[in-house]
Formats: C-alpha cells, structure tokens, sequence
C-alpha cells in the first residue's frame, strides 16, 4: 500500500481566545474516500480551510505525500494538487461558466496571448459531460444555472484539476436525488483514479454509501476514526450527540458479545454438519476399502483381478482423501491440527506415495518418476500422515495438470553447516504451468488457476491445505511455474534422524495370516450389516472366532453371554451408542478390563477424546485400515502374529527415468478391432484382445500392457488416442 497522500498531525486552529480544532490528526491514502461527520459549530469547514490554504494553523503539521508542506494560501494547495468543493459553491456569478471552470488558469493563444475562449469553451462542456449534467451552454453566466447545475460546474473543476486530493464541503446539500446521485457517482470515478476525497456531509446514509472511513468531531476534538465496515450509523449518530463512552463502550461490548454468539453459532453448525457428512460418506467407504482388503488377500488371484482391486482401493482411498480434505480446512481454520512426529522410513514411505500415484500417471500415458538421495537418513522423525498428505497433494495436482512429458517426485538433503538435517521434496511436471498473476490465488480455497477447477475437477483444496500444512511443519510451500511448460513445487523440512530400533521391524500386512497362541474371540459390534461382515471377514482369516451385536444393549448382552477377548464396537448406533455401551461394561467389575476398541466414522480428535474418556482403549476411524486394526489387536491381546515364511520385506525400487518401450503396431486388422471396442466401451473384450496380442508375438506385449491399464480404469478415450497414435506410427 502507498503511503498517505494527506498527513494532518496535532493540528490546532485559534480564533482569537476560542479554539475551534483541538489537537486534530488523520492521515488520508490515495483513491480513499474520507468522511468528516459532525454537528454545526464541530469543526469541519475549519478543517477544510485549512487543508486547502484559505486557514493557517495556530499549531500542528500537514505533509503532501510524506513532505511537510506550508499552505500560505489556497494557490498553494491547488500548486500541490489539492481542489476544493465549498459549501457556498465559492463561483463567480457574473462569469460565464468556462471561466469558473479555468479560474486562474486561463487559456491564451497566439503571440499576444489572448485569451483562448473557443478552447476552454469546448474543454468545459467535455469536463461537465462526464458527470451526466445537461448545462445549455458553457458561455452562459453562472447566475442563469440551476443549483445542481452550478454544483456540477464546482465539482467538474475540482475533479479535472485535482491530482492528489479533493476536498468537498457539503457537495450534495443543495442537490435533488437525481443529482446528488450524479455527484456520488462522480466521487467514485475520482477514488478509481486514485484520487483521494475528504467529503463533508451531514448524510449518514451517504457516508456510508459512499465514504471508506469515518472521523467524527464534536466541538472541535477529534472523537474517532473508524472503518465503514467496522461501524454503525447507530455508533456514529452516538458519538455525534455525546453519548457517554461508558455507555458506548457498554453498547458496543454488547454488540461484540451478540456477533460473538452468532460466529460461534455458525461456527458449530459448520462443525456439526462436516462432522455428519463425513460420518454418511465414510460408512459406505468402510465396506468398500474393506472389502478390497479382504479380497487382496487372497493368494490365488490372477493379476487383472488384483489389479482391479487396486483400483477400487485407490479410488476408495481418493474419495476418502476428499472427505478429510475438507475437514482439515475446517480444522485449520479453527486451529485444531497438531503436528506429530514419529518414526518413519523414508525410502518405503516415499515408493509407497510413488506406488499410489503411478497408475494414475501410466493410464495417462506419462513418464513417472520417484527418486530420493542416498545419503538420507533411512528413519526419520516427522508426522507421517500430514506429508504424506502433502505430497499426494502435490503429485496428484501435477498428474492432473500434465497432458504428456513427465512427473516428478524428489527428495534430497540441503546442505547444512549445523542443526537437524534439511531435507527438500520437489514435484516437477511437464504440464500446462500457471500464469505469474495466478501463483498466488492457487493456494486460495475452491480455486484453481484459470478454468481447470470446472475442466478437471477438484476441490480446489489441495493447494490451500498443502500450504497450510507445510507452515505448521515450519517451512513455505515455494512453487515456480510457466504457462506451458510446466510447474516446480517444492518445501525444506527439518527432520531428526530416528533413533536405532525406533521403527519396529514388521511383516508385510498382507503375508499375516494367524497369531500364535489359543483362538481368541472378538465380539463385532455394528448397526449396519456390512461393516460387520466386512470385520468378520478380516478376524476370520487371521483366525479369531467372531460374535456379532447390532447395537450397544446386545452388545452388553453379548459380552455377558460369551465374554469375549476383545470388543470391535461402534460409536454411533440406534436404541444404544457404542460410548454408552462401553461406559456400562465399564460399571462391571468383570469388564473393566476388557479391551473395547471404538470404530467410528466421525474421524475428529474431539472424537477420539470423547470415545477415549467413556473407558475404550483405542479408537479408529472409518474405513478401516488392515494394518492399523492389527497393530491395536495385537497390543491389546499380547498377540505374536504370524507370516508366511515367502513373504520377505521387499527393498522399495528407485524410480529413475528410463526411456518407454517401443510400441510396436500389432496387425491392421486387431487394431480395427480395438478401436470399435473403445467406441463402445467394451473393456473386457479389449482385455482379451490384449491376451491375443501377446500369444501372436512377444514384441506386442509393451503396447499390450499399456492397453491392460488403460482398460483397468476404463479409460476409452485413452485408448481411442493410443490406437490412433500407434497406427500412424507416431509412438
């Protein structure tokens, strides 16, 4: 922001022993509108005449653009660029209008310089146009106009002329409401042009139509400065009058009080409904994700099976990425994120992020690369699940945005004379870029840059949430874009090396398959019949025995029946909530120790809080993740679990860059094929065909399998494009 155009401080104005100003100060900005409210006998016109030369101060300092200026007279405001509107109009009446207009600066022509009457004629019909004021013709004596007409010709002058600052004295008092209007609408093109107005008026509903900021004056003190926004005419008509600064305080803390209790109102309807929605949306997912668990376990799966089960996991787990996208808005915005850090293994959380994004990036055709320094520490502390946030974030949107080229995700140390280690995640892509005038708006919430929020879809939250996130880690998401070549985004991160052992070694989820030890029995407790087969299904294949209970009360019977291990319980079911149930297996003597885990798909921390303090042990949120469920069943149980003796920790692969294979073009004929089985949608017989492909030669197997993934997401349009392309050789 510029500085002020107009610095008034400690200004003072005797007149002979009365004091008219008393110790006045306000500063005015460039293309501002500032209104001086008062009654009769406050000090306004003082205040104006002294701004504009007429009135020397007794005392004080004015600046013009940061300069002290002296104003001796009113040709010295006018030289500084400051004109003036005054309540008498301050017109010659004998003189034509073009002559007011150029009062004092008065156009000459030729070599004896006579005055230019055609010139200034012309000027001031077009000066007085522009406000929308009929004048029947500039030569006429001013005496011979209208009282609007006559304000119109003031305010032209002061408007035209004006480089700085227009002071208006009751421009609109004498004025119908078409003109004043007029008038108004003028004050607005000045402010547009950055032109700054002091506008005296008596109208409060014009002040605050028209005027930015308010200054009050009683019997010449400054009482306030306040913000239109900020204000009511109620507060201004109060102190105008002398209400007592008791009573105005009282008034106003009242008021706060009031717009308190309604901001904190809105406030817990927001929360209440992101907290049902999330609870609706989650239910669904649990047996979705849950159920592609169970099914991935299986051994006997051929590949495009496992393959399309990776994809209902991946899109459950995007729909579910979504859900919390929206909720963590919420939670940062009412600052209730922490960060938490813990052990994490860097290589294997970095090819997990780069396994999740790589069909996306292959079913579009694109170079995807993941890659990492050797010298990182291998376990680092840091808050998994909000980096892990971040970066999908970041990858996704580059995934997203980007047509054809590449995508990248790297990670290497920045080098540090001392202190914790630094590290930079960098997303590269070869997409599309964001204009220089759009790098800031992208972390706005809801937007995108350009038309991409309605062409490809989103939330428009990723960005604002990344930044956020990554502020809260202590570090700035930085990004550097062209439009049209692509966009770099990247942050440093200060991480503590994990200490030796702080990251227990574990088998493979999906390899655990039993528990060593007697079976033990969990009771399921949950309203909707396939969230319960979806945890009857997981407990079954790990070899527990299972009891089933619909709500809290045949859950505390159940217990009493067949004293379960272990209780898998929902929070929110019908006739009694799963938080009510386990506060009364509590009660009991015999349960008290009894391991009760809470599932609920409101997933807040308050939650987690409320599930925790009712007496369950642990709490997990909708869906259910494999690995989190086990992990708190065997800390509960004591349990020792069991892995197939082939299912050995895989090293997670590199990503470096490497060249596609050559799609070569299988016969005309399949390829004719193909193409009508796109138009139509017939992703199962594209499969097979692709089987075809390769039983006629294992050189079609490249263009085979880039078809298989294609189908797997059933991307028709994609393949309609990679056929196209194959056939005219330009692969």
């Amino acid at each position: 922001m510029h500085g002020p155009v107009l610095s008034l401080t400690n200004l003072r104005k005797e007149f002979g022993g009365n004091v008219a100003i008393h110790d006045f100060s306000l500063e005015v900005y460039p293309g501002e509108i500032v209104a001086l409210v008062g009654d009769n006998g406050a000090g306004k016109t003082t205040l104006v005449k002294i701004v504009s030369g007429v009135h020397r101060p007794t005392a004080g300092h004015i600046a013009i653009d940061g300069r002290n200026a002296v104003l001796a007279d009113a040709s010295d405001a006018r030289r500084l660029g400051i004109e003036v509107v005054y309540q008498d109009l301050a017109l010659a009446d004998c003189q034509p209008v073009f002559m007011n207009m150029f009062l004092g600066r008065e156009l000459v022509t030729g070599p004896l310089r006579w005055l230019d009457k055609r010139g200034m004629v012309e000027q001031t019909e077009d000066f007085v146009k522009e406000l929308d004021v009929h004048i029947p013709s500039a030569r006429l004596p001013i005496r011979l106009l209208s009282g609007g007409q006559r304000q119109a010709v003031a305010i032209a002058r002061a408007t035209h002329w004006a480089s700085r600052l227009v002071l208006m004295d009751e421009p609109t008092a004498a004025l119908g409401v078409t003109e004043t209007a007029k008038v108004e609408q003028a004050m607005r093109r000045l402010r547009d042009r950055n032109v700054a107005i002091i506008v005296v008026s008596h109208n409060l509903e014009q002040v605050f139509r028209i005027a930015d900021r308010v200054c009050v004056l009683r019997r010449g003190v400054q009482v306030c400065v306040r913000d239109i926004k900020e204000t009511t005419s109620e507060e201004i008509v109060a102190m105008i009058s002398g209400l007592q600064l008791e009573q105005l305080i009282e008034q106003r803390t009242i008021e706060l009080k009031v717009a308190k209790e309604r901001a904190e109102s809105a406030s817990r309807a927001k929360s209440e409904f992101l907290a049902n929605m999330s609870h609706e949306l989650r239910t669904p997912l649990n047996a979705i994700l849950g159920y592609a668990q169970i099914l991935k376990r299986d051994r006997n799966l051929a590949n495009d099976q496992r393959r399309g089960l990776d994809t209902i996991q991946t899109s459950g787990e995007l729909l579910l990425t979504l859900i919390n996208d929206i909720l963590d808005l919420a939670r940062i915005e009412a600052g209730r994120i922490e960060i938490a850090a813990n052990p994490v293994n860097l290589p294997a959380f970095l090819h997990a992020i780069g396994e999740i994004v790589r069909l996306r990036a292959e079913q579009k055709g694109l170079q995807f690369i993941c890659d990492w320094a050797r010298d990182l520490p291998l376990t680092v502390l840091v808050d998994e699940k909000r980096l892990r946030q971040v970066l999908l974030n970041l990858v996704g949107n580059a995934v997203k945005f980007t047509e054809r080229g590449h995508v990248s995700l790297r990670a290497h140390a920045v080098p540090q004379i001392d202190g914790p280690v630094r590290m930079r995640f960098t997303v590269e892509d070869s997409g599309i870029g964001i204009a220089a005038g759009e790098l800031e708006r992208i972390f706005l919430p809801f937007e995108q840059a350009g038309n991409s929020l309605h062409e490809l879809g989103g939330t428009g939250l990723g960005l604002a949430i990344s930044r956020q996130l990554v502020r809260l880690m202590g570090s700035e998401l930085e990004v550097d874009s062209r439009l049209g070549a692509g966009s770099v985004f990247w942050f440093d991160l200060a991480v503590t090396p994990a200490p030796p052992g702080a990251l227990p070694a574990k088998a493979e989820e999906e390899a655990i398959t039993g528990y060593v030890g007697p079976r033990k029995k969990v009771l399921v407790v949950d309203d909707l019949q396939p969230n319960r087969a979806v945890a009857v299904g997981i407990l079954g294949q790990l070899g527990f025995d299972t009891v089933q209970a619909s709500h809290g009360r045949d859950a505390v019977e159940q217990v009493e029946a067949h004293a379960p291990d272990l209780v898998l319980m929902d929070s929110v079911m019908p006739v009694m909530n799963g938080l009510e149930a386990t506060r009364r297996l509590r009660d009991k003597a015999a349960w008290r120790a009894l391991p009760i885990i809470i599932v609920s798909a409101s997933a807040s921390e308050a939650d987690k809080h409320e599930a925790l303090a009712a007496g369950a042990n642990a709490f997990l949120a909708k869906p259910i993740a494999f690995g989190q469920l086990i992990a708190e069943i065997g800390s509960l149980l004591q349990l020792q679990w069991v892995a197939e003796a082939s299912a050995q920790p895989r090293e997670p692969r590199r990503e470096v860059p490497t060249a596609p294979a050559p799609l070569l073009a299988p016969p005309v004929e399949e390829m004719d094929v193909l193409y009508r089985l796109a138009k139509v949608g017939n992703m199962r017989d594209i499969r097979d065909r692709a089987v075809r492909l390769v039983a006629l030669g294992e050189q079609y197997r490249p263009f085979a399998d880039k078809l298989c993934r294609l189908a797997d997401g059933y991307q028709s349009r994609a393949i309609l494009d990679l056929v196209s392309r194959v056939r005219s050789g330009s692969t």
